[in-house]
């Protein structure tokens, strides 16, 4: 929200770089806002599944929305490399799949111990 807010507050001035933090503004508000699971957008993605699903099923489904969304940008961003000759694109979208991969990691290990402490729990009811 904070970039949409600095777009909105630098198109107010007139400075003479307005344009390009306008612009660089919205893009990262917009890119922030993806549903990858590091980013705000994957965030609200599983809030959003939280309504309809369990937490761990929401996390499960989350990671592969967020896995096929991964997908669907790393090849619309190869194209955008042919186009605009541009390498930062690559290095932003394997910065994006490193980050997906660590949290992927978390999530997976919070569901393995999740599973275990359900099962300890219902061993426990049933000798009680």
């Amino acid at each position: 929200m904070v970039n949409f807010l600095i777009s909105i507050i630098a198109n107010r001035l007139n400075i003479h770089i307005k344009m390009q933090v306008v612009y660089t503004n919205l893009l990262l508000g917009i890119f922030n806002l993806l549903p990858i699971i590091p980013l705000d957008g994957g965030n609200i993605l599983i809030s959003f599944l939280n309504y309809k699903f369990n937490v761990n099923d929401s996390i499960k489904m989350a990671l592969i929305i967020s896995k096929l969304e991964l997908i669907i940008l790393s090849i619309v961003y190869c194209i955008f490399i042919l186009i605009l000759k541009n390498l930062w694109i690559f290095v932003l979208i394997i910065y994006l799949w490193y980050l997906y991969l660590k949290e992927e990691e978390k999530f997976e290990f919070y569901l393995k111990i999740h599973e275990r402490y359900k099962n300890i729990m219902e061993a426990n009811k049933n000798k009680f």
